[in-house]
């Protein structure tokens, strides 16, 4: 769940199932005469679009955290100190269990699919394969992660060589081609982090530097400069800028969309701000909380 609290002392919750799908949103407008769109096509995008699919296991009927607070996808808020922890942490065997559980699904479907969602769950314990320096390598020196990371690259392994099915390998498993897709994946996630993580979308809260989760801000999310974006086969990587306008609008520099205008309408929820001392009583606010509709505009520069 993202988690942004509001001025008037309530809590807004977009669950991690519709970030999910404007990320896919997103990588399915990639490309025009300046970048190229994924290929192939509907594998790359379903993958985007499911990546972060697997929350619904536990969104459905979400854990409060070991204090009796709300649980954020990146970080916990904590309005009384500047501790936080990112969701995986608190989860622990949770998240790993319903991460494990979403990709073997997804592969039965779309191997393509399933393989990069491999790959980008990885990616999220071992700081992104390196292209993601605001994430750090938690395989180094917390062995949940490497074994999480271990069966995963075992699991990529079965795919491709399902894949190969006695013949050549299919020219998107080579090394250049998934590397150029994890990144469209990454691209997903990331610019639909930035639409979803905050609200109103001109808030201060979850850019660099910005304050302590106790007075509002967060850490550990990306910045609203975005690299190693993909542009057409053969040619070098670029990063996008996202300039926010207002409450809704932001530009994008350069823009690497089909359409000269991307709109999303994206479910939300708003229930109070507080610590619960029983998780009983948390879901009933979650459940029966109000439903509301953000909107975000994106376009070019």
């Amino acid at each position: 769940m993202m988690l942004s609290p509001q001025a008037d002392g309530r809590l807004l919750i977009i669950l991690q199932i519709d970030h999910s799908r404007v990320a896919g949103a997103m990588v399915a407008h990639w490309g025009n005469k300046d970048f190229a769109e994924p290929s192939p096509y509907e594998s790359v995008t379903v993958a985007t679009g499911g990546h972060d699919s697997a929350w619904w296991d536990w969104e459905i009927k979400p854990t409060l955290d070991r204090d009796g607070k709300v649980v954020d996808y990146s970080v916990t808020w904590d309005w009384e100190s500047t501790d936080y922890y990112r969701s995986p942490d608190e989860l622990g065997r949770t998240w790993v269990d319903f991460t494990n559980r979403w990709i073997e699904r997804l592969a039965s479907r779309d191997p393509y699919a399933g393989f990069l969602v491999s790959m980008h769950h990885e990616g999220m314990v071992n700081g992104g394969f390196g292209y993601l320096p605001h994430m750090p390598d938690r395989t180094v020196d917390q062995p949940p992660a490497a074994a999480f990371a271990k069966r995963q690259q075992a699991f990529r392994a079965q795919l491709r060589e399902q894949a190969r099915n006695g013949g050549a390998l299919p020219p998107y498993f080579e090394d250049d081609a998934v590397l150029r897709n994890w990144k469209y994946v990454q691209m997903g996630d990331q610019f639909a982090q930035i639409l979803c993580n905050r609200h109103p979308f001109n808030s201060a809260a979850r850019e660099k530097g910005a304050p302590a989760p106790s007075s509002g801000g967060a850490q550990g999310t990306p910045a609203r400069t975005l690299k190693n974006a993909p542009t057409r086969p053969g040619q070098p990587d670029t990063t996008l800028s996202i300039n926010v306008v207002d409450e809704v609008t932001g530009t994008v520099s350069p823009w690497p969309f089909d359409t000269d205008r991307l709109e999303f309408h994206i479910p939300a929820r708003v229930l109070p701000r507080q610590r619960y001392e029983r998780h009983d009583a948390f879901l009933r606010d979650y459940l029966k909380a109000d439903q509301i509709t953000v909107t975000r505009v994106l376009r070019p520069a």
